[in-house]
């Protein structure tokens, strides 16, 4: 398994499987605020999210370096007289400013649309179910 594909299983199966629990119980309520997740789900969640890394980690890491033969020396740099070795390096990786452009996106709407109202309040409330789900129907 290469780098890339362990670094997605780290990171994406951990985080999607945190959505079901969440989504199966919303889904199963009438009203959103209603719901309430069970603590065995969170802890399965973590513990699957855990073994799921460990696992990425495993398959993802690089074979053991080879030895040196006995009679070899290490490669040495052509310079000129007096000149000197100078390692000069840049890592750079774009996801980490994206995503906090994104979120600092998604904290803006709410920013803006909470003094209006429009963030996580409801007009009235809750709507009553439809009549084919309603309690005693048959």
């Amino acid at each position: 398994m290469n780098h890339t594909r362990a670094t997605a299983a780290a990171w994406g199966l951990p985080v999607t499987a945190a959505f079901v629990p969440v989504l199966d119980t919303i889904l199963d309520v009438p009203v959103r605020t209603a719901a309430q997740l069970p603590a065995w789900q969170v802890i399965a969640t973590l513990a699957g999210s855990a073994a799921v890394a460990v696992a990425a980690g495993y398959l993802g890491r690089a074979e053991h370096d080879q030895p040196p033969s006995a009679g070899a020396r290490p490669p040495r740099p052509r310079l000129k007289e007096g000149g000197r070795t100078v390692r000069v390096s840049r890592v750079t990786n774009p996801w980490p400013a994206v995503l906090a452009a994104a979120t600092g996106a998604g904290v803006g709407v709410l920013v803006v649309l909470r003094p209006i109202g429009s963030a996580g309040a409801s007009a009235g409330p809750p709507a009553a179910p439809p009549s084919c789900c309603a309690a005693g129907s048959a």
